[in-house]
């Protein structure tokens, strides 16, 4: 979508406002003159897909023309001289001001494209002449200070729309360059979506009522209800910023380009030549910049170059989990339930089923959330912004601080707590499920806490907030109860010869000659556990309001290998797993290692919980990106970069299962996974863009290799085969645009994964992975009923990925289009002598197919093979009747393996075997003869 080209015609000086590309009367133009708004500024367009908005930057020039929308509504039914229409006049002039006042570094004006597919679907059946689109106000009008390169110097000096991992994605990013060109600078500023400001508005009564110049019709469509968006008057505060000196000292940027796709790299235009940015590690502001192209070079940097520099960085961060979680307690209304944080507040609301949702339509969902309701305010936290002003089509809003990302949620093994954790701030929250849901559930007796007594906690004023806490690089949940683990922060401890009272930042204090600063030493692991509290507690009885459990410190965990390890990460599951770091100064080499900590055998018998009980199990293991274990705990999932490993924990075994390498579009296209987690039986697993399935193999038989087949579900990357692959065996992704999608579990027929910008519902609807999916919950009969309906010429390809998921009776006995040679083969392969058995019983007619089937020289043909394979399981009977079978078929080569075979059937029955030997003889000696 582009501007129209500056238009050409003039107007009569009486016509004001003619709508959004009409011309409209500047109200502080010195002669009074009409113009377009966009007769000399063009605005830069960008587009964001993960949340359908479309963004115009406008330089500072922009006439006031361009920002005023009040022709978008209706406004002809305030009387001229009311005291609505005076307020409306002093809240134009008051827009006015606020344009002239903020008018530094330019504008952004936002459009929610769904509220204009919802306006337009709204429109009543249209008649065949021509009318006018519907119109629709954006629904934000961002100011940039003037710190910012204004967008009139260069249409690239600024960037819209991008969602950065730092920021959530209910703000805008702005992304420009200083007005001295040393710095990159990124700002945001609040959407409508976080401050609320939707107002319904009727629309229909007067067409034209935004066109002062035309006479007011009446319309005959019918009413309908349309939700038009207050304009939203915000200032933007600036979050990050990339100075250039890490490039060079001199060096100046002119412009600055990114994509949606990889938002948080920027590609920057510099006088030094071209450089790459990184804003953000994981979700932590970065400042790297590293050249891309010298200036007067034709050449780009080697990749080599960029992978020996990742390799000597730390291990990179990956978000611990996701925005939403999946309420486990009975749900909200004894309904599934999503809990997620915004606004500094935890919200909940039901996840209602989709009824019309088709399994054979492959189209992503957003699924709205519908009456969310406030659970509780977190510990500490306040609005970034507020409100100044409030009129009936805008709302001026004064943001002071930009807003994070919220914090991704972990759910305790037995479900009764939740984790929120920040990684940008390194901070954590833990909550009580049940105190938070007790606004869902009726007030009602109850024995416990745990049991139900959610009406009880509500009347005892137990407060949900059970622990917090900072400087945590690293959360993970412990066991099968409520234990959990932290990775402290070293504290940095002060030379203790500083008289006390003393500041050692004076004036007369000489800084160089102050000890240096001492520390505690690396990270430490600290092992707590949850204790409920008790419904008798005496600070109940008295009406108190407390916290629903208390933390209990288990000590700290002693870490293998000494003070060259230091601990990075954690993995929580049935077993602790502690991700190390190497102090080793090679940079040839990395000894980065994983260890997993259980407790000791005797440990367990006593009940003992502290971390002095716990001590390293297994082999060491390469620093993993993620970790998840299975509900049962005995899958292991771990992911180096792109690639999958399983594991099988089974006793005092740790067994490899199998590994296999998540790619994304071509060949050698792959990206780092983000999430992974097993839904009954099947590993789900995500990038930054896509999301993927792993179906495993057989897995009760140790001897059998578990082979492994990966899917794509939805991707924002076209394979090269493209969308329309007839192949059952290579089902087509759903090309959709998602931003850091974690797994979440089945709804309505789909897969709910949660990401940045909301839920999504991805489909389950091809036929190989919805069979996949039901053999992995071992729900053979609904899998049946797809494997009898798949067309006959794909029971081939099928049988193959039913084969390896171990299911080798159900293609025997369901797929009746397999190929004869393709069910002979399985039935050897298998030592499925019976199913053999009763298909050349009853079909001895396919003898002479298959002496046409390809015999290479000095190898036994298939018919020889077949029947020796009888003969060696004892089905003598069935191999006489093959072999008079080909006496009688009169063909030279089957003659020949008769022959050969009735010496073999002579020797267990010397008269049955010469009879069939005569038989041979007499029908074909002449031809036996030729052969020979």
């Amino acid at each position: 979508m582009s501007p129209r080209a500056s238009p050409a015609l003039s107007f009569p000086q009486t016509r004001t406002s003619g709508g959004f590309w009409g011309v409209a009367e500047l109200t502080k133009s010195n002669e009074g003159a009409s113009e377009a708004p966009y007769s000399k500024v063009t605005p830069t367009i960008s587009y964001d897909p993960h949340r359908n908005l479309l963004t115009w930057s406008l330089p500072s020039n922009a006439p006031l023309s361009s920002i005023d929308h009040r022709g978008e509504y209706d406004l002809n039914s305030v009387a001229p001289k009311s005291l609505q229409a005076k307020k409306d006049e002093e809240d134009q002039a008051f827009m006015s001001k606020w344009v002239a006042e903020k008018n530094g570094g330019g504008f952004v004006k936002v459009w929610d494209l769904s509220l204009v597919d919802e306006l337009i679907a709204s429109v009543a059946k249209p008649s065949p002449s021509p009318r006018p689109p519907p119109k629709m106000p954006p629904v934000a009008i961002l100011s940039l200070p003037k710190t910012v390169a204004s967008a009139s110097s260069s249409h690239h000096s600024i960037v819209t729309g991008l969602s950065l991992s730092p920021i959530t994605t209910a703000s805008l990013s702005c992304i420009g360059i200083s007005s001295d060109g040393s710095k990159v600078l990124i700002y945001s500023a609040p959407l409508p979506a976080a401050t609320d400001n939707i107002d319904t508005l009727q629309e229909g009564g007067s067409q034209s009522s935004s066109s002062p110049s035309s006479p007011a019709k009446k319309s005959k469509q019918k009413k309908v209800n349309i939700s038009k968006p207050k304009l939203l008057y915000v200032n933007s505060t600036k979050c990050h910023e990339i100075p250039l000196a890490r490039l060079s000292l001199f060096a100046r940027a002119s412009t600055v380009r990114a994509s949606s796709l990889v938002s948080d790299i920027l590609v920057v235009t510099t006088d030094q030549g071209l450089a790459i940015a990184n804003v953000a590690d994981g979700e932590t502001w970065s400042t790297k910049i590293d050249p891309l192209m010298n200036k007067g070079s034709t050449d780009l940097f080697t990749s080599d170059a960029f992978e020996n520099k990742a390799s000597n960085q730390q291990h990179p961060k990956i978000a611990s989990g996701p925005v939403h979680s999946i309420i486990s307690i009975g749900g909200v209304g004894n309904r599934p339930g999503i809990i997620y944080v915004e606004n500094h507040a935890v919200y909940t609301s039901r996840l209602s089923s989709s009824s019309s949702h088709d399994t054979k339509q492959a189209f992503i969902k957003k699924v709205d959330l519908h009456d969310p309701m406030m659970l509780c305010q977190l510990h500490e936290r306040k609005i970034p912004w507020k409100t100044t002003r409030v009129t009936r089509m805008s709302t001026v809003v004064e943001s002071t601080q930009y807003m994070k990302c919220p914090p991704r949620l972990m759910s305790s093994p037995s479900g009764r707590y939740l984790c929120l954790y920040w990684e940008s701030e390194k901070r954590y929250e833990i909550l009580h499920a049940n105190s938070l849901l007790a606004r869902e559930h009726t007030i009602g007796p109850a024995s416990s806490a745990l049991e139900g007594g959610s009406g009880q906690l509500q009347q005892q004023h137990v407060t949900p907030s059970v622990d917090f806490g900072s400087n945590v690089l690293s959360f993970a949940w412990v066991g099968e109860e409520d234990n959990f683990a932290l990775l402290r922060v070293a504290e940095v401890v002060f030379p203790q010869d500083i008289s006390e009272g003393q500041d050692a930042f004076n004036d007369d204090f000489e800084v160089d000659s102050m000890p240096p600063s001492k520390t505690k030493g690396k990270p430490k692991v600290e092992l707590y556990k949850l204790a409920e509290v008790e419904v008798d507690a005496v600070e109940l009885a008295a009406g108190a309001s407390i916290a629903a459990a208390t933390t209990v410190s288990l000590g700290s965990l002693s870490i293998r290998g000494g003070d060259r390890i230091i601990p990075n990460s954690l993995f929580g599951g049935p077993s602790l797993c502690v991700g190390c770091l190497s102090k080793s100064d090679r940079s040839d080499i990395s000894d980065d290692v994983t260890y997993f900590y259980s407790r000791k055998s005797s440990a367990i018998e006593k009940n003992d919980e502290r971390a002095s009980a716990y001590t390293t199990i297994g082999t060491s293991m390469p620093h993993p990106d993620l970790l998840t274990w299975e509900e049962s705990g005995q899958l292991c999932a771990v992911s180096y970069g792109s690639r999958v490993t399983i594991y099988l924990s089974k006793e005092s075994k740790f067994i490899l299962l199998g590994s296999v390498r998540v790619q994304v579009g071509g060949a050698n296209t792959t990206q780092a996974l983000v999430s992974m987690k097993f839904i009954h039986g099947a590993l789900y697993c995500s990038t930054q863009s896509s999301v993927h399935v792993i179906f495993l193999g057989d897995i009760k038989e140790e001897d059998i290799i578990c082979e492994l087949d990966s899917f794509v579900i939805a991707t924002d990357a076209v394979p090269l085969y493209g969308i329309d692959n007839p192949d059952i065996s290579s089902p087509s992704p759903i090309i959709t645009s998602l931003a850091q999608p974690h797994i979440l579990t089945y709804h309505s027929g789909g897969l709910l994964v949660s990401t940045n910008c909301g839920l999504r519902l991805l489909p389950l609807s091809h036929p190989m992975i919805r069979i996949g999916t039901l053999l992995a919950a071992n729900l053979l009969d609904r899998a049946r009923k797809w494997i009898v309906s798949t067309p006959h010429p794909e029971h081939d390809a099928l049988a193959q990925f039913l084969i390896r998921r171990g299911h080798v009776d159900l293609v025997l006995h369901d797929l009746n289009g397999l190929s004869l040679a393709t069910y002979i083969d399985l039935c050897i392969l298998y030592d499925r002598v019976d199913e053999l058995e009763h298909l050349l019983d009853s079909h001895l007619e396919i003898v002479s197919e298959i002496s046409n089937w390809d015999r290479q020289e000095d190898d036994h043909s298939a018919f020889y093979s077949i029947c020796m394979y009888l003969l060696g399981h004892d089905r003598i009977a069935c191999a006489k009747k093959l072999l008079s079978q080909a006496a009688a078929s009169n063909i030279p080569n089957l003659l020949v393996d008769a022959m050969r075979l009735a010496t073999y059937i002579s020797a267990v029955d010397d008269e049955e075997g010469k009879a069939l030997l005569d038989k041979v003889n007499i029908r074909g000696a002449n031809k036996v003869a030729l052969v020979k």
